[in-house]
């Protein structure tokens, strides 16, 4: 099997808990993100035990004013915290190999990389980190699958 690493540019990210029982505020926070042309680089969305659903979403550092002003003028009482100058970290193919995921997890906890989100696919497991901790993720994935920086 042939592993490959892949960081992606700087990104901005938003972290934000709204109700679950209400899914047509999600529904339209993103609808109009996407008629904007705002691309949601990476979602993750976990909703809780209290019911309440727990958003990270990453987009590019140049929408953030946009995204920031329209939730603070269309949702007033949602909080949100924005993480500034992240990185999703990416190994392929995944596929259903829980030791990829396992080795994965392990060597970024190994190396202190903070994970500040999760998300798997059937073709990739990949994560959101600080952009200071890029290059320690990168390398340190890269030596634990055996592969050179030439991939990444």
């Amino acid at each position: 099997m042939i592993v490959r690493v892949k960081a992606s540019p700087v990104l901005d990210a938003i972290k934000m808990s709204m109700s679950g029982n209400d899914h047509f505020a999600l529904q339209n926070l993103l609808g109009v993100f996407g008629e904007r042309g705002i691309n949601i680089c990476l979602g993750v969305e976990i909703k809780n035990k209290e019911d309440v659903m727990n958003i990270t979403l990453c987009f590019n550092p140049k929408e953030t004013d946009y995204v920031t002003t329209f939730i603070r003028e269309h949702y007033p009482t949602l909080s949100f915290s924005m993480i500034k100058s992240v990185r999703i970290i990416s190994v392929f193919p995944f596929r259903d190999n829980a030791e990829v995921a396992f080795q994965f997890i392990k060597t970024l906890e190994d190396n202190a990389v903070p994970v500040l989100a999760l998300s798997t696919s059937l073709s990739s497991i990949s994560c959101l980190v600080p952009q200071v901790y890029c290059s320690i993720a990168v390398e340190s994935l890269e030596t634990t699958f055996n592969i050179s920086n030439k991939n990444s």
